[in-house]
């Protein structure tokens, strides 16, 4: 996906927006949750992170994986504190979960 597509919805946010930096993120996500296109380019830049974090993640000792949630995310219930990006943990999982099934279904129809 070119860069101009995902900079073009992200100025179409903060237009539908009217300027508001918050609601433009939270629309754009809603965007691209529906829009796999835009999801692969939002998240390309930040992708050898985002596999770095879920290898670190699945490298955990077994103990760790079977803790509570809460102890795991370093507080509030299942992941629901924001990363970095603004996403929780279970959001931006869920995309990512979802960006990996639409790949696949990309991959069958070749």
């Amino acid at each position: 996906m070119s860069n101009s597509y995902v900079d073009g919805k992200v100025r179409e946010a903060i237009l539908a927006a009217k300027g508001s930096r918050a609601n433009a993120q939270k629309l754009l996500m809603a965007w691209a949750a529906e829009d796999p296109d835009l999801l692969r380019g939002i998240a390309q830049p930040f992708l050898k992170a985002i596999a770095a974090a879920a290898i670190e993640r699945a490298a955990r000792p077994a103990s760790n994986a079977a803790s509570p949630a809460g102890a795991r995310s370093g507080g509030g219930a299942g992941g629901a504190r924001p990363s970095a990006s603004g996403l929780s943990r279970d959001a931006l999982e869920s995309l990512l979960d979802r960006l990996g099934r639409d790949d696949d279904r990309s991959e069958e129809r070749r």
